[in-house]
């Protein structure tokens, strides 16, 4: 008994005395220690796979941009450098470098302006540039040509700014003076260009070829101009005009667009409110709403919005002006709220910015010059379905009082572009998710069940109704009359198919109805599939290419990935 007693004491020695070492053998982390921790941001692989640009971040905001090859160990570090971006073709890098801490402190103190600069880096020889005061770049989509916008001098009154046009492959340069907005043509290496001087000298737009070093010059006027807008895939172009009216606070515009840039003897149009009979009285186009092109280019669509008229004259708001300087006080605030109105008084004031931009969605059919209004104020939320000759709207009026202190529900309506005609879709819906890529169908989540209505035929179904299944997300708090589903994976390219998640699986279904099938088989294990969007720009999935899983154990806890097809 003494001998157990004596070696149990003899362990406690021991054991008392190698954590007094281990104690002094580790030091207090301090300040000077936090920046060994570093947290990964957003990174961005280069459109061949070869290169990875990750953003590390410190405590300190001493971050650093890392380039790796990845199929090797070669790395490029460059400090306090973000938004890294690609060039199409894979042979450069662009990327801001922001001053270090201590250059914006004393760029501060100094009363001088912070300014980034832009770095590019040569993927295949490895080379490193840098262009000091730069506040934004962008390639043309064929990665040819490099956009670099300077900073707008202090003392300058228009927003026009320097732009220089880089010739990736040569060095060249071409530099514009007064440039307010920019735009790379989708697809393409035309760029168009809207001018800003300072008294409105000169002012227009217009679209540099880079490939030849033509300048064409669209328009000019003594106005603005912005909001520049390319139809995808082609070389057509609109753009909003300013003009005056004094007896108006808000600004109006005119659309223009161009179609077939690319040839020597474009199309050109013009929407102007003032003499188009078909446009609202006392309503504007919008600036907050950039133009969207239909995808045949035969329509423009754009945002109204009613006019705030001017109340009152200059000499009325001076004297107003000078009447509050005199009041020694203000007035004290009181807040009634009344219990008809929707909003609670806090959250009035948070939409009030929001209600200034609400506008309604139009239609300008170029070639007749006819112009239809879609939104309305029953259908204020409006979504354009692709191809054109739709739109998708919401009116939510009828269940104002049940947003108060239930969920908010909706009728959904489907919009003819050509007439504006509205048909009811469904009525009491919670949860819509728009139009397929295609444009053939409207799908939303009603009870339990998926559905679909084909804006052609105007014929609607319950596409889930026969599967055995269940979509519906039941583990919630049941704290709302909709549940909501487990949610929509995307859609299959050139296939009338939704993908569908369940709780484990994901299931192919027919948006006309006629059934599907699963794509997994995670159920009998409880493993949870889920489709990983390897192509963020794409709208569907290939049905002839592999799809890729993530994949999670409930049991096992163990995360892993999959695929089918291919």
């Amino acid at each position: 008994m003494i001998r157990k007693t004596i070696i149990a004491l003899s362990l406690s020695c021991l054991i008392a005395g190698m954590t007094n070492v281990l104690a002094q053998d580790m030091p207090t982390l301090g300040p000077d220690d936090y920046d060994q921790w570093e947290s990964l941001g957003n990174g961005v692989l280069s459109p061949s796979g070869n290169w990875l640009a990750v953003l590390i971040n410190r405590v300190s905001d001493e971050g650093e941009l890392r380039i790796h090859r990845t199929d090797t160990d070669s790395l490029v570090v460059v400090p306090f450098a973000t938004r890294p971006a690609f060039s199409s073709d894979g042979t450069w890098l662009a990327y801001a470098i922001e001053m270090s801490p201590e250059e914006q402190d004393a760029a501060q103190k100094a009363d001088e302006p912070v300014h980034n600069s832009m770095g590019l880096l040569n993927l295949s020889t490895g080379d490193q540039e840098t262009i000091n005061h730069i506040e934004s770049f962008s390639f043309s989509d064929d990665g040819a040509y490099l956009a670099i916008q300077r900073y707008k001098p202090e003392d300058k009154e228009s927003d026009g700014v320097d732009v220089v046009i880089r010739t990736m492959a040569t060095g060249s340069v071409m530099s514009f003076g007064n440039v307010s907005e920019f735009a790379w043509q989708d697809e393409g290496h035309l760029l168009a260009l809207t001018t800003d001087a300072d008294g409105q000298v000169g002012n227009g737009v217009s679209v540099f070829d880079p490939s030849s070093g033509q300048l064409r010059s669209l328009e000019t006027d003594a106005a603005t101009y912005r909001s520049l807008s390319w139809r995808e895939e082609s070389a057509d172009l609109a753009v909003l005009k300013t003009f005056d009216d004094e007896e108006y606070e808000d600004t109006a515009h005119v659309a223009l667009a161009w179609r077939d840039l690319d040839q020597d003897d474009p199309d050109s149009f013009e929407l102007d409110p003032r003499t188009n009979n078909a446009f609202p009285n006392s309503m504007r186009m919008v600036e907050f709403r950039t133009p969207s092109w239909s995808e045949d280019s035969s329509t423009l669509f754009v945002g109204i919005q009613d006019r705030r008229p001017a109340t009152e004259s200059e000499e009325d708001a001076e004297e107003e002006s000078e009447g509050d300087e005199e009041d020694d006080l203000d007035p004290a605030g009181v807040e009634i709220w009344h219990s008809l109105d929707l909003d609670p008084v806090p959250q009035q004031r948070v939409r009030e910015q929001q209600l200034r931009r609400v506008n309604f969605l139009s239609a300008w059919s170029l070639d007749q010059n006819n112009f239809v209004q879609l939104g309305d104020d029953l259908t204020e939320l409006t979504s354009m379905v692709e191809g054109g000759s739709y739109v998708v709207g919401r009116d939510e009026s009828p269940y104002d009082t049940d947003a108060m202190f239930r969920q908010q529900f909706f009728d959904l309506y489907a919009i003819d572009v050509a007439t504006g005609d509205k048909t009811l879709i469904e009525d009491r819906l919670t949860l819509q998710f728009g139009a397929t890529p295609n444009g053939r169908y409207v799908v939303w989540f009603e009870g339990e069940d998926y559905y679909s209505y084909n804006l052609s035929s105007g014929e609607k179904q319950n596409i889930t109704e026969n599967f055995t299944t269940q979509f519906v997300n039941l583990d919630l708090t049941p704290t709302r009359e909709q549940m909501p589903p487990f949610g929509i994976a995307g859609f299959l390219e050139s296939e009338d198919a939704i993908l569908l998640n369940d709780q484990w699986d994901v299931w192919e279904v027919n948006l006309d109805g006629s059934g599907g099938r699963a794509l997994t088989s995670g159920s009998d294990e409880s493993i949870r599939y889920r489709l990983v969007d390897l192509d963020p720009d794409a709208d569907e999935y290939s049905p002839d290419e592999p799809l890729y899983y993530s994949t999670y154990g409930e049991w096992t806890k163990q995360a892993g990935s999959a695929r089918t097809g291919g």
